[in-house]
Formats: C-alpha cells, structure tokens, sequence
C-alpha cells in the first residue's frame, strides 16, 4: 500500500519559494476528500506497520511542522471541514520567546500558544 503524507509548514511563511495560501490549501484538501481519502495519525500508521491493525482504503496523513499560529487558526479550520485532522511536529524552542523568528507586529504572534496547542489535541490532532 502507498499512503501519501503530505508536509507543510502552515501559511506563515509568505517569503518561502512557493507560499501556500489559505485558499490553495483549501482546494487541495478538497480535492484529497473529492478522491475518498481518511486521514490517519503516527499512531495508526505505526499499528498497521506492525500488523497490529488496519487502515482505511485510502488513508493519507496531513504532517505539520512547527508550532505556527496559522495551522491552529487557518490549516484547522480548512481540514475539519472536509471531516480531516492532522499531526503536530513541536519543535519546543520556538515557544521560547527568544527563539521566535521576527515578525511583523500587525501578523500577531506568528508561534501558537500551549493552550492552542491543546486545542489542537481536544480536536483530535495527534
């Protein structure tokens, strides 16, 4: 079985060589529920890699690296509603403030906040 896991880095990051906007998110996301596809987390992929249990037909894993706001307040949003959750790679040294990245004082903090990260969890995020 292939089990496409895709990787971003949220929305944060309009510098970058291709920027992922909120709204090509969405029509990707889209399209991954358009085809059948069931999100799954390291968990299930870990169980069924050691014969302990099964995925969906069509599992795919949504991976997220770092703790940015934009996965709380937009990358969520756009995956729950296609019925998707995704997985959280926390790098801890971002969430001290003297590690943050510079960002403009109008885009808010550009990192999430425990309490977000927790949201994130009570959602289902792994």
């Amino acid at each position: 079985m292939k089990i496409p896991i895709t990787m971003s880095h949220g929305t944060d990051n309009p510098n970058g060589d291709n920027p992922l906007t909120p709204q090509h998110f969405d029509q990707l996301i889209s399209i991954a529920r358009e085809l059948g596809f069931e999100s799954i987390d390291y968990d299930e992929l870990a169980a069924w890699r050691d014969g302990s249990a099964g995925l969906p037909e069509r599992p795919i894993m949504f991976d997220f690296d770092h703790p940015l706001s934009s996965i709380r307040h937009v990358i969520h949003p756009v995956l729950e509603n296609y019925g998707y959750t995704g997985n959280l790679f926390i790098n801890t040294g971002f969430m001290d403030p003297a590690n943050r990245w510079p960002a403009p004082e109008s885009a808010g903090p550009l990192y999430m906040t425990w309490d977000e990260i927790q949201e994130l969890v009570d959602f289902g995020w792994h």
